[in-house]
């Protein structure tokens, strides 16, 4: 991958050294759990050393902590997490500093979801407030955080009536205010309460990319838009969460063959029409 990145200019953004997922066949969140805290800090913190400086000067960024925070709690951290039982909340900070060691010029963020609309679980409002908090709490211990990302994940069914423009603005620019950039990191759009028909989906979707882009956009801070794969042929929402249709889901800007759709044509639409903003980061140069 990174190999191909290189010869083709493109940047590369690794994803992530600290999750409460991912661990692979011979790792279950019970081994983790099971851990001591020497155990857990050995794994954790050399794994993150390991990789991030086996591409030190390669990598563009580095998602170094996913899915860490919980709208419920006081100081906004997850307690289901296995790093947080095991190491305690510190493990936020050292990650970020060890990382920060391992590529002293690599982007690191803080990559979270539920920002935009409220789910059975969180209000967006509580998410967005306890993010800020978590960021505080990090700026304040002076650890290396440099973005916030925000994963982007929509709903396009009723999103126009259940997304507050405003008041995602206003946390994002309250982001920016903190010194800090925004990375949309996996952005796509769920068709669930939609119609089987394709067409009717893909306007749907289309129009909840527009919306979302447009307001996320107008905050010069927000530095890249990444969506979650190009194509429905590979989206994890096929995967795990499947519509009770049985229609195939069309989340992402190109279809199953490969081939453009009104998604795409949003994108398009709204970065062109984005107001003008520094480059994160410059294409490496060929060679």
């Amino acid at each position: 991958f990174m190999a191909f990145a290189e010869r083709n200019r493109q940047l590369a953004l690794g994803a992530h050294p600290v999750w409460d997922e991912g661990f692979g066949e011979e790792w279950t969140e019970d081994d983790l759990w099971g851990l001591d805290e020497e155990s857990a800090r050995g794994l954790l913190f050399e794994t993150i050393e390991q990789v991030v400086g086996r591409y030190r000067g390669r990598v563009a960024g580095w998602i170094v902590v996913n899915e860490a925070i919980d709208a419920h709690e006081e100081d906004g951290l997850r307690r289901d997490y296995p790093w947080y039982e095991t190491i305690g909340p510190s493990y936020i900070e050292e990650s970020f500093h060890i990382a920060h060691d391992a590529d002293p010029n690599a982007t690191l963020l803080l990559n979270e979801f539920g920002f935009e609309t409220d789910d059975e679980f969180d209000s967006a409002a509580d998410k967005r407030a306890k993010a800020l908090l978590v960021l505080d709490q990090l700026l304040d211990a002076d650890a290396p955080v440099h973005a916030l990302g925000v994963q982007g994940h929509l709903e396009a069914d009723g999103f126009a009536e259940k997304f507050d423009a405003a008041a995602y603005q206003q946390f994002l620019s309250e982001v920016a205010d903190r010194g800090l950039k925004i990375l949309i990191t996996e952005l796509d759009v769920l068709d669930d309460g939609l119609p089987a028909n394709s067409a009717e989906r893909d306007a749907a979707i289309a129009d909840a990319y527009r919306l979302y882009l447009d307001t996320a956009l107008a905050e010069p801070a927000v530095a890249s838009v990444i969506t979650f794969g190009l194509s429905d042929r590979y989206t994890w929402l096929q995967e795990d969460y499947p519509r009770e249709d049985g229609e195939p889901r069309r989340p992402l800007p190109f279809d199953d063959e490969l081939q453009p759709k009104p998604a795409y044509d949003a994108l398009q639409s709204a970065l062109a029409s984005a107001p003008p903003r520094d480059p994160l980061w410059h294409i490496p140069r060929a060679g």
